[in-house]
């Protein structure tokens, strides 16, 4: 017999999103995580419109709109500094906003939303191990009050970026490349309104560093960057980094004064999802722990809302028996066009001169700046076989 017919491992926006669709199917679900709620999450607090419109799908527009700073303008500076600003468009099903909102406050309220749809909530509880067993899974866990085995038909892991249970699970024969990200929040002089801010001048190449307000006067700003391999130097500096993007005459120029307002930290993005494993056994992956964070732009947090939504509703719909694989050609329907697509943008555009050129395009051209914005925040549908270079010499006439 069953603890429950569905453990969930990971609290954050896909275990939490897969939990909350798989409670509302009548599924018996178990939603643990080593941290009691709430609590905070290292990361930009950027939320795209596809992000915004999978938190209305879950009832949580209302909420969480009336703490989000609304952002309705992306401004993208190139290395040597040329701009250009787009309003967001109203794309397909996507609201034309974007938000900025804290972890802290975003995943204690689809948590939330979560358990009152039935699943069940455990913390501080740390999932050490997973065997495949006759009829489904062992989850090992550990929490204060000692170990504890759980037995469940189907287990889904969220872990993020956190690597020990998914190689011990079987998933990983060696770590993934990842990118380097560090932020803080600051306080600041001259308010940039309703806007992001992406900007390639002063960080390294190929990265960005990004400003996204989160209330009035008070901004995350952060970087990340690819390192060239697993050895890159670069690797150990990424706070340097940031200091001297935070120090660059520009963004001083922009901002005014800044004044640190929370602990500088950095942080892992794993972004292989086009080469990643999503299932074995009974075990699915969601968000960040199926390697589902952007290759050009780092976010994660709309993809993990999405592949959550999938493995729930997919349960929901074929069983907790169901051929697995089935779930993985879902998510790769979903998501393997833009992944291999923008893996391909970020490894020949992220230059100097080919950024320099496309933002300098951008602000003569309407339809490259709508497509350089839909990339940036994952809005556009990527046809089938598309060339990255075709598109950048058709935009830009070489």
């Amino acid at each position: 017999m069953t603890d429950f017919e569905l453990v969930v491992v990971g609290a954050g926006p896909g275990g939490s999103s897969a939990a909350l669709y798989a409670a509302k199917a009548g599924i018996r679900t178990l939603l643990l995580d080593r941290s009691t709620f709430p609590r905070d999450k290292t990361c930009g607090d950027g939320l795209t419109p596809r992000a915004v419109f999978e938190l209305a799908g879950m009832g949580l527009y209302e909420t969480l709109s009336t703490q989000a700073h609304l952002v309705r303008q992306v401004r993208v500076v190139s290395p040597h500094g040329f701009d250009t600003r787009v309003t967001l468009p109203e794309e397909g099903k996507f609201p034309p906003h974007a938000w900025v909102i804290p972890r802290v406050i975003l995943d204690a309220a689809i948590l939330e939303k979560a358990v009152l749809a039935g699943a069940e909530f455990a913390a501080p509880v740390q999932a050490v191990g997973l065997e495949q067993a006759a009829g489904g899974v062992l989850v090992r866990t550990r929490t204060p009050a000692g170990e504890r085995v759980l037995r469940a038909k189907m287990a889904i892991l969220a872990t993020g970026a956190s690597m020990p249970l998914l190689k011990q699970a079987g998933f990983l024969n060696e770590i993934p490349a990842v990118i380097r990200a560090v932020r803080g929040y600051f306080e600041f002089e001259r308010p940039i309104g309703e806007r992001m801010e992406f900007r390639f001048d002063h960080v390294p190449l190929p990265g960005y560093g990004w400003l996204f307000p989160v209330e009035k006067g008070v901004v995350n700003i952060g970087l990340g960057y690819w390192p060239a391999g697993r050895r890159d130097r670069r690797t150990a500096s990424v706070r340097r980094a940031l200091d001297d993007f935070l120090h660059s005459p520009a963004l001083r120029q922009e901002v005014g004064t800044l004044k640190q307002a929370g602990e500088i930290k950095s942080y892992p993005l794993r972004t292989d999802f086009a080469t990643a494993r999503t299932y074995q056994g009974r075990v699915m992956l969601v968000g960040e722990s199926a390697g589902l964070v952007n290759p050009l732009t780092g976010e994660g947090i709309d993809y993990a809302l999405e592949s959550g939504r999938i493995a729930g509703t997919f349960l929901a719909e074929a069983g907790l028996s169901a051929d697995l694989s089935q779930y993985d050609a879902r998510l790769r329907k979903a998501f393997q066009p833009i992944f291999e697509f923008s893996g391909r943008v970020q490894r020949i555009g992220m230059r100097p001169f080919s950024l320099d050129l496309l933002t300098r395009w951008a602000e003569r051209r309407a339809d490259l700046k709508r497509l350089l914005t839909n990339l940036m925040l994952g809005t556009m549908a990527i046809p089938e076989n598309i060339s990255p270079l075709h598109v950048f010499r058709t935009l830009t006439g070489i």
